[in-house]
């Protein structure tokens, strides 16, 4: 049962019976009139004023959780079957199920247009009211997280949990972010045009697409690769892509008409990275454990680079020109020269397949692993300068802005860095993450279903 209590008397003034089992949770609308309950035989909502109720039906499993938005014309409901839903209060009808939590939702708390939802399995999950965009995700405590709350003034949001601790979630940093859809398999690689008109994305899906990364309008497809595309790259004058796909082939693309330029039979395995290189080389890593450079016209091989005992599956150029870089599944990173196709430096450390290779400047150079961590490297004497800890799963790609170096990894965190490798932020972002890009500030974070996110810089 529920009691009403006249709270200046300190007096129970009424009492609403239904639930045939114990309540684990109410709520009361702004108006004070009506009243939600959870509890395992279901979710009510009361009439105080004409002591009557109704049932929502549409979770599975018990009803652990129910708070009304600001408003009162929205109620959300949490349960044991893992999931959020939301119900307008004028239909009473159910219009938005939030999926995400993999174990039971033990709390809710509204602010704004905005709600937050915490589980048994220790996250917290920022949701966008009514379109029920996931904003953000917050993974700290040990245990399952009983109880949340705002803060006045709506910057942070607080949490409890069975690990015993109180912890405060500042959301400043979620910034702005929004969701493109149009892939339908995992985005392994993107990047900005110079003149950040266009972001360009490639997926498993077979596919490269053009975006216009303001608006998030979709511009163009390029499509022709027989396998999963899995890396990309523009020129610096931005008028072409180059594209690496798992059918062993490197497209050379117009990338204002989606045309195909030439098709070069590169690799009798899957190419696993792709980049221009100096003259119009054109550049490809594969699982045949080499790099080579390819003419830009005529797509004959110039250049073959051998020496990892892994696959190459990443790769960059240092500034000069004269050195190339790549990372192996050996867990090593080698420096070429390229004149004499020999490899001068051997960079060793990494316990783990290297994943992200990206020059700094002159004389340093960062790496990402599966070990988990990042490194920067001295690109002359092969030492280790800084080992860059903080992620707890495997780095999956790495960028550079202006001041900042930003890395990702598969359990769904951005991080950000000084140039110096001190960790500055580190940002759940709610889905596993394969590709990161950068231009002054405006980050594109590809996701392993698809899904590809704008990030804006949150306001100064």
């Amino acid at each position: 049962a529920l009691l009403v209590w006249d709270w200046p008397r300190r007096e129970a003034v009424q009492l609403l019976r239904g639930h045939t089992r114990w309540i684990n949770d109410c709520s009361i609308n702004p108006e004070g009139v009506m009243v939600a309950s959870s509890a395992p035989d279901g979710l009510m909502v009361w009439d105080i004023v004409e002591s009557k109720a109704f049932s929502l039906e549409g979770h599975v499993k018990q009803v652990t959780a129910c708070a009304f938005s600001p408003t009162g014309a929205i109620l959300a409901s949490g349960s044991k079957d893992e999931t959020v839903k939301l119900w307008d209060m004028s239909s009473r009808e159910q219009f938005k199920t939030l999926r995400g939590h993999d174990e039971p939702v033990q709390a809710l708390s509204f602010h704004g247009d905005q709600l937050a939802s915490a589980g048994r399995d220790r996250t917290i999950r920022i949701w966008g009211i009514p379109d029920g965009e996931l904003r953000g995700v917050f993974r700290k405590h040990q245990s399952g997280v009983l109880c949340l709350a705002w803060t006045p003034q709506s910057g942070s949001i607080l949490s409890g949990s069975l690990d015993h601790l109180a912890r405060s979630w500042p959301l400043s940093e979620l910034g702005r972010k929004k969701e493109l859809p149009g892939h339908n398999a995992s985005i392994r690689g993107c990047a900005f045009t110079p003149d950040c008109a266009k972001l360009v994305t490639a997926s498993r899906d077979y596919t490269l697409r053009s975006w216009d990364p303001v608006s998030g309008d979709h511009l163009q497809s390029f499509q022709g690769h027989e396998g999963a595309v899995q890396a990309l790259d523009i020129s610096l004058d931005g008028t072409r892509l180059l594209s690496g796909s798992t059918d062993g082939t490197l497209r050379l693309w117009d990338l204002k008409s989606g045309r195909c330029l030439l098709r070069i039979e590169a690799h009798s395995d899957p190419v696993t990275c792709a980049s221009f290189g100096p003259g119009g080389l054109l550049f490809s890593g594969a699982r045949d454990k080499t790099l080579r450079g390819w003419h830009p016209e005529s797509g004959e091989e110039q250049i073959t680079l051998a020496g990892h005992e892994g696959w190459v599956r990443t790769c960059c150029p240092l500034p000069d020109e004269r050195r190339w870089v790549t990372g192996s599944y050996d867990h090593t990173l080698r420096i070429w020269d390229l004149e004499t196709e020999t490899s001068q430096v051997l960079l060793e450390g990494h316990s783990g397949a290297v994943t992200a290779a990206l020059s700094l400047d002159e004389k340093r150079l960062l790496s990402g692993s599966v070990d988990n961590s990042l490194r920067i490297w001295d690109v002359n004497t092969g030492s280790c300068l800084v080992v860059l800890e903080g992620h707890e799963s495997a780095v999956a790609g790495a960028a550079r802005g202006r001041d900042r170096l930003y890395s990702i990894c598969i359990d769904g965190f951005l991080l950000t860095w000084d140039l110096d490798g001190k960790l500055l932020e580190r940002r759940a972002i709610g889905v596993p993450l394969d590709s990161v890009a950068e231009f002054d500030g405006l980050l594109a974070l590809g996701d392993r279903q698809g899904g590809l996110w704008i990030l804006e810089p949150p306001p100064s």
